[in-house]
């Protein structure tokens, strides 16, 4: 996407709340020598006493940045596809099914997949340097930024942890739907109407070797909670505020309490990925669990065990709980 081509809208008309961005070339290319960029990891625990439920997303700002719009381009359409979040300088994670359909139109250079994410006053823009998925529905997004730097050149992420949640514990999920899209003078700018959602439920039922051999056949958890669409990706965020899993899917219930499914975070942890922003900050090829704990904040990365007889990302897994 060229500098300056872009400009997003979202827009809740409920609250006449609305967000604008300009889509540019990487920041980093002007900085100078003795510039600093700030990325700092940061948990969003919720208040115990928060009401179980669906509700809408008032402060939009409260995420950071962290929470990310997955849209995806083919020729004149333009459309939602999914959530992901910021775990790392440049790294996002999403669910891979969201991404899979579009591999080949993206490689063919058919079609563009452009992250964007509210912060307090404005948005921010990333685009895809590479997807990474195997055999789970999580999808490891490498990506260089494609606005503005912050103000205060800082720019969060979350805290992932690889703990199991426990059977009745209350987990939440925030993730995106919007629902109109449009393109402007002929694409330079596009708008979309929609709404941030926040979803609390209790953890009824894991899956420690996937529920099934078709639908759900990785390490997964159930919730209580009802999801919609363009939420699959969306983080799961345990009582500590740290990402415990990803939404993969949800069944819609009569009593509006879903179930919902969320990917375990772990066998993704070992994928071989190549970051590429900022540029030489992260040597490359490595995995995750590999980073450096100041770049990606991972609780529990000890239970990460490394097959020392594969060249490959093959991990075992050693389940652990909070004291």
């Amino acid at each position: 996407m060229d500098e300056g081509s872009a400009r997003l809208t979202r827009q809740a008309k409920e609250q006449g709340k609305q967000a604008t961005g300009r889509v540019t070339e990487d920041p980093t290319k002007s900085s100078e020598i003795g510039d600093t960029i700030h990325f700092k990891p940061v948990a969003f625990p919720v208040d115990p006493g928060f009401a179980e439920g669906f509700n809408t997303i008032n402060n939009w700002g409260y995420f950071g940045g962290v929470i990310l719009m997955l849209t995806m381009r083919i020729g004149d359409t333009l459309t939602v596809e999914g959530t992901a979040v910021m775990i790392a300088p440049g790294i996002a994670l999403t669910a891979a099914h969201t991404v899979q359909p579009h591999l080949q139109s993206l490689a063919e250079g058919k079609s563009a997949l452009t992250l964007s994410a509210i912060r307090e006053n404005d948005m921010m823009f990333w685009t895809v340097a590479s997807i990474t998925t195997a055999d789970s529905d999580i999808a490891i997004l490498c990506l260089k930024a494609a606005s503005a730097l912050p103000n205060d050149r800082t720019y969060q992420q979350a805290t992932l942890t690889t703990r199991t949640p426990r059977t009745g514990e209350s987990v939440t999920i925030v993730g995106f739907r919007f629902d109109r899209s449009a393109l402007f003078d002929g694409g330079k700018y596009f708008e979309f109407e929609g709404h941030g959602y926040v979803a609390r439920g209790k953890v009824s039922d894991i899956y420690e070797q996937g529920r099934d051999r078709v639908m759900i056949r990785w390490p997964s958890f159930q919730i209580d909670a009802k999801t919609v669409g363009s939420m699959s990706g969306a983080p799961v965020f345990d009582v500590t505020g740290a990402v415990i899993g990803l939404l993969s899917s949800s069944i819609e219930s009569d009593e509006g309490n879903g179930p919902s499914y969320a990917s375990l975070l772990w066998p993704c942890l070992g994928f071989r990925i190549a970051p590429v922003w900022p540029e030489g900050l992260i040597k490359s090829p490595q995995s995750l669990a590999t980073l450096d704990p100041r770049i990606c904040v991972i609780i529990g990365r000890d239970a990460l065990i490394p097959d020392a007889a594969s060249k490959s990302s093959s991990w075992a897994y050693r389940p652990w709980d909070r004291d």
